[in-house]
C-alpha cells in the first residue's frame, strides 16, 4: 500500500503580490485574508445580491471588520491602503477555501491550482488520501477593547495554518462536467466560477476534501526559524533529512538538513515531502493536535 503524500502548499495572501497587509492570529485563530483576483471579471453573486470582501465570514469572531475598521489608525499608510484595496473589492481568490465563507450547503474543503504548479502536482501523481498542509506568513494582534495592535514580538512569520486531505480531484480544461451538481458549494471556488481560467489556463483542476479545516494556533506550526534573520529559512526538526520535491525550475530537489532545516524558494507554491512514515505521522499528529 502506498504512503499518502505530504504537500507544504504556501497559499493566500502574500508579500509578492505587493500587499503589505499580513494575514493574522486572533485569539489564536487564523485569519487569512484571500487576494485579489484582478484577472477575475465576474462578481460572487448570492441570488441577486452582489457579495463583497466584508461578506465574508473570515473568521469566528462576528466583530472582525468592525475591529479591523477602527484599527486602521494603527497601520502604516501603506498598510491601509492594502487594507483599502482588499475590502473595497469585489473580484478576489477565495482558494483554498476550508471556511464556509458565505454560508453553502454541504459544504466541503476545495483547492484549485492550474499552470505550472498544477503540472508539477500531476508530475507528483497526487492523488486520493494525499494531505495538503497549508501555509503563509502571519503576524500576531492583541485584541484591545474595540480595535487591536499589532505584536511586535510575533511579526511576519511563517506557519503553517490548515489542512486538506484529498478525495476527488478533477480537471476543468473541458468543462466542469457538472461538478455542481454533485458539489454546488464549490460554485464560488474562483477556478469554477470565473470564465478566465478555461480560457487563459491549462490543467485547471480542483481539489476536494471532506477532512479539511483551519488550525487554531500553536507554537508547533511556527515555520520560520527563530534563530534567522532570513523569514524564508524555516526549521521542522520533524522532518529532518527529509527530501523535498520543489515546484521551481531552478532547484526542483532539495533536502532538509540534519536538524531540519530548509530555504523556502522564491515563487514556489508547492513543495511535495519525501513519501515515508515519518513525515506522514508529523503531519497526522499536527492535524490531531491542532484541529478547531
Amino acid at each position: 500500500m502506498e504512503i499518502p503524500k505530504v504537500i507544504l502548499s504556501k497559499k493566500g495572501l502574500d508579500s509578492s503580490d505587493g500587499n503589505t497587509l499580513p494575514n493574522l492570529i486572533w485569539d489564536d485563530e487564523f485569519v487569512v485574508f484571500p487576494m485579489i483576483d484582478s484577472k477575475n471579471l465576474d462578481e460572487y453573486c448570492s441570488g441577486n445580491k452582489k457579495l463583497a470582501y466584508r461578506d465574508m465570514k473570515i473568521c469566528s469572531d462576528n466583530n472582525f471588520w468592525d475591529y479591523m475598521e477602527k484599527s486602521k489608525k494603527f497601520m502604516s499608510e501603506r498598510m491601509q491602503k492594502s487594507y483599502d484595496k482588499l475590502t473595497n473589492s469585489k473580484h478576489f481568490h477565495a482558494d483554498p477555501n476550508l471556511i464556509n465563507f458565505w454560508g453553502t450547503k454541504n459544504f466541503v474543503g476545495s483547492l484549485g491550482q492550474c499552470d505550472i504548479a498544477q503540472d508539477f502536482l500531476n508530475s507528483h501523481n497526487i492523488r486520493k488520501g494525499d494531505i495538503f498542509l497549508f501555509f503563509n506568513r502571519f503576524t500576531k494582534v492583541n485584541k484591545e477593547k474595540d480595535h487591536f495592535i499589532f505584536d511586535c514580538y510575533f511579526e511576519d512569520r511563517y506557519v503553517i495554518y490548515g489542512y486538506l486531505i484529498v478525495d476527488e480531484f478533477f480537471n476543468l480544461d473541458n468543462g466542469n462536467n457538472n461538478l455542481l451538481d454533485k458539489y454546488d458549494c464549490l460554485k464560488f471556488n474562483p477556478h469554477i466560477q470565473t470564465k478566465h481560467y478555461a480560457k487563459k489556463h491549462h490543467n485547471n483542476t480542483i481539489y476536494v476534501g471532506r477532512k479539511y479545516g483551519m488550525f487554531n494556533f500553536n507554537e508547533k506550526l511556527i515555520l520560520t526559524s527563530p534563530y534567522s534573520k532570513n523569514k524564508t529559512n524555516i526549521i521542522v526538526p520533524e522532518l529532518a533529512n527529509v527530501k523535498v520535491n520543489c515546484e521551481t525550475k531552478e532547484s526542483q530537489s532539495q533536502k532538509f538538513d540534519q536538524d531540519g532545516r530548509f530555504t523556502l524558494l522564491d515563487r514556489c507554491q508547492e513543495y511535495v515531502l519525501e513519501e515515508n512514515e515519518q513525515v506522514l505521522n508529523w503531519a497526522l499528529e499536527l492535524i490531531k493536535e491542532n484541529l478547531k
